[in-house]
């Protein structure tokens, strides 16, 4: 009897739980169908007059939620994660995970075509490519993007040897958006990196779900050229999911070889013992 209340305070405790965790998948999933990566005024909030892009807290909370609803079921953890939110779909089908994590990936899409890329992406992709010149400017560029306070030790950099390469786009001329400073090309340069800089940081917003589309292993994810911090997480996530696969079919041959081994001595035993039967009979 005691065993019995047990085991049904236990099961209670579980389907609390998966309902818990199915109500944050719900309200994440409300949240990414109804607020994010639609056009200015075309979200069903009709309202919103800008394009609003999933933060890395919605993200994080979504993923979380997916990965503890699948580890209440299976015991090993799926790679890439994509397995996970196939599975929890048709765990739960009325939910519709993997078709609104769809939808908002082809509405990702469309955005990111219409924004386009920025020219510190194109920079980064040259320098990728080899050439030394924009590896040395992205480098610097880089600094002042991350702590703005190294801004005081570009006094030591010759921003007038970078002029071709910043001032020039598609093989046409760039003006400065303030106009043209006269006089110092040093001067010119250096507001023409700021520039670069500021346009880049309208980007920083997009990163964020180009990271958590590249981590989860979703296919043909959408990706900016010359983001390299999304591509390494891709990549990471490739070669996690490769040597998983092999690792499970050495696991998987190494089972079979001892099922067969252990046939065969349980074979050999009873012939033994059945030898040794016949002699004690005689």
């Amino acid at each position: 009897m005691e065993r019995r209340i047990a085991s049904a305070q236990s099961l209670n405790l579980e389907r609390l739980g998966e309902n818990y965790l199915r109500n944050r998948l719900e309200l994440a999933l409300v949240q990414l169908q109804l607020l994010h990566c639609w056009l200015p005024g075309s979200s069903p909030l009709k309202k919103i007059d800008l394009t609003l892009w999933p933060g890395g807290e919605l993200l994080e909370q979504l993923h979380s939620v997916v990965m503890d609803l699948f580890l209440t079921r299976r015991r090993h953890m799926p790679h890439p994660y994509w397995k996970a939110y196939r599975w929890v779909n048709k765990l739960l089908p009325k939910i519709r995970l993997v078709r609104t994590v769809d939808q908002l990936v082809g509405r990702a899409r469309n955005r990111l075509r219409e924004a386009g890329e920025t020219y510190l992406m194109r920079l980064n992709c040259e320098a990728h490519k080899g050439s030394a010149q924009a590896q040395q400017l992205v480098k610097a560029l880089r600094e002042i993007k991350e702590n703005v306070s190294k801004a005081s030790k570009t006094s030591k950099i010759k921003w007038e040897d970078y002029e071709q390469l910043l001032f020039r786009q598609d093989n046409k001329p760039v003006q400065l958006a303030c106009g043209d400073l006269a006089g110092d090309a040093r001067l010119r340069c250096y507001a023409r990196a700021l520039e670069i800089l500021a346009d880049d940081l309208r980007y920083e917003r997009i990163r964020p779900f180009l990271q958590w589309i590249a981590y989860i292993g979703y296919p043909n994810h959408p990706k900016f050229p010359g983001d390299t911090y999304t591509a390494c997480l891709a990549k990471q996530s490739e070669i996690v999911t490769y040597w998983l696969k092999k690792d499970q079919t050495k696991v998987r041959v190494a089972k079979h070889r001892l099922k067969k081994r252990t046939a065969n001595e349980l074979l050999c035993a009873r012939v033994s013992e059945a030898d040794s039967m016949r002699k004690i009979s005689r």
